[in-house]
């Protein structure tokens, strides 16, 4: 905006003939001005010739020269207008003036990005910046911890600076600046993208995606059990969540070791050992800087001897699952049972009382078609090699040979008949053994498990009993069975 002369203006060239004051300032010579209800206002142009005077404002009053340096200021109301804005000279008021800046605060603010914008000043004004600078400084000084990663406060020195930098970088106003960069957040995206993972502060926030996790909980565990990244994240949660509280970690690996074992090997407890040693391996890490490979400190460990292997196998029930130890031979057969194959008791499902029937002399009679009924509800469990075993009475006694002999040459079934000098018992759980097969059956075979260790520890693992009620089979837990061997 123009500034209104109050003044007219009269150059002059000599003032010698007057006594003369010189006034210190602006303010107090337009005190005098005012008092002396001058009109008209003399001066004299600033020269650089040596020995010429400064340029000048005068006037005159009762015989007195009253004179005050201009300052290269055009006018007495401009010289005013730019004390009242703290201008400390003529030039940056001018330039300030062009501009539509009013302070010389603004001035110095603007001047620093190199220009003078009036609408970038004022913008920054708006978004509260110009007033929370220097606030934002003394913070920035009394907490560098709170500082973002990789900011360099020595680059912005203005209010103006301060605001392109957050504006750029998306936050709204001052506030919203505020509140992200001092948890650590240069930027709004990423402290958005915190927030809504559940990170509070940024160092945790790049940590974590410099670490490889996306989820704050995860990266609290792992920063709790001084996990290096994602991946050994990973590898211990398998471990843990295969353990399930049963089994400490090196348990764990051998276990899982064991289940991937050919199917039928025998491993000697040194044998046992070695393959723990040579899993373990995949779990160490690089720790120094000669290469030593070490375990993490999350990895617990309870096999370091083969006295500790022993002792885990003998006492450990659920280890059944995967194989059988003989501890006094002192090694482990890898032991899983098929879920493709499966041995059906042939008598015991034939004879089945809820399939009852009287001949003519009321003696009961095996059914044939219990077994068929069986192996249709196998079929449906999706068992692809079924064994039917029978002694050597079934196909005498059974009304209905016809059913099993259609089932043998479709071949939807395996018969076998145990031999004359083989109980029946005998025969089926053995080959069920050597196959490695659940069975079908509701004899619980109480006597053979006082004759044979291996019956009584595994019979009841791998028997399913069955029901048949009005042609509806019912195989008791196969599904859950099923479900804990295919862990």
């Amino acid at each position: 905006m123009a500034i209104i002369n109050k003044f007219d203006y009269v150059e002059i060239e000599d003032n010698s003939e007057f006594k003369s004051l010189r006034i210190k300032n602006i303010k107090g010579f337009i005190k005098l001005l005012n008092q002396y209800q001058v009109k008209t206002v003399m001066w004299t142009e600033k020269t650089d010739e040596e020995g010429k005077p400064a340029g000048e404002f005068l006037f005159l009053d009762n015989q007195v020269l009253y004179r005050i340096y201009s300052h290269n200021f055009k006018s007495i109301e401009e010289f005013e207008d730019a004390s009242r804005g703290d201008f400390p000279d003529a030039e940056s008021f001018y330039e300030a003036q062009k501009a539509g800046v009013s302070t010389y605060r603004e001035y110095h603010d603007c001047i620093k990005t190199g220009g003078v914008d009036k609408q970038v000043y004022a913008k920054a004004q708006k978004l509260g910046f110009i007033d929370a600078f220097d606030k934002f400084r003394e913070r920035c000084e009394q907490n560098r911890a709170l500082i973002p990663q990789g900011f360099d406060l020595s680059d912005i020195d203005t209010p103006i600076k301060l605001c392109e930098f957050a504006t750029v970088k998306g936050f709204k106003d001052y506030g919203d600046f505020d509140k992200g960069f001092f948890l650590g957040f240069s930027d709004k995206i990423t402290y958005d993208d915190a927030k809504q993972k559940g990170f509070t502060y940024g160092d945790d926030y790049l940590n974590a995606v410099k670490m490889g996790f996306d989820q704050v909980k995860e990266y609290q565990e792992a920063k709790h059990l001084k996990i290096q990244n994602k991946f050994e994240y990973t590898r211990y949660l398998t471990l843990k969540n295969s353990a399930k509280g049963i089994y400490s970690f090196d348990q764990m690996v051998l276990v899982t070791a064991l289940k991937n074992t050919d199917n039928g090997k025998k491993l000697s407890i040194k044998k046992l050992m070695e393959l723990l040693k040579q899993k373990e391996e995949e779990l160490k890490f690089v720790t120094a800087e000669d290469g030593t490979r070490e375990f993490p400190e999350w990895y617990v460990k309870k096999l370091n001897t083969e006295a500790d292997i022993n002792a885990f196998f003998s006492q450990q029930s659920k280890i059944k699952e995967y194989g059988i130890f003989d501890s006094d031979g002192e090694y482990f057969e890898v032991w899983r049972i098929s879920h493709q194959k499966i041995y059906v008791d042939g008598n015991n499902v034939a004879f089945s009382n809820s399939r009852k029937r009287d001949n003519a002399d009321g003696d009961d009679k095996p059914h044939c078609s219990n077994i068929k009924l069986v192996v249709d509800e196998l079929y449906r469990q999706r068992f692809e090699e079924i064994v039917v075993i029978g002694d050597p009475g079934l196909k005498k006694r059974t009304p209905d040979l016809n059913v099993l002999t259609k089932m043998i040459s479709d071949k939807r079934i395996t018969y076998h008949e145990a031999p004359s000098t083989t109980e029946a018992d005998e025969f089926f759980i053995k080959r069920a053994k050597a196959d490695k097969c659940y069975i079908i059956s509701n004899d619980t075979f109480r006597d053979w498990k006082f004759k044979d260790d291996w019956i009584s520890d595994n019979i009841d693992r791998i028997r399913i009993p069955f029901m048949i009620n009005n042609g509806i089979v019912t195989l008791s837990g196969i599904e859950k069975l099923i479900a804990e061997t295919s862990d």
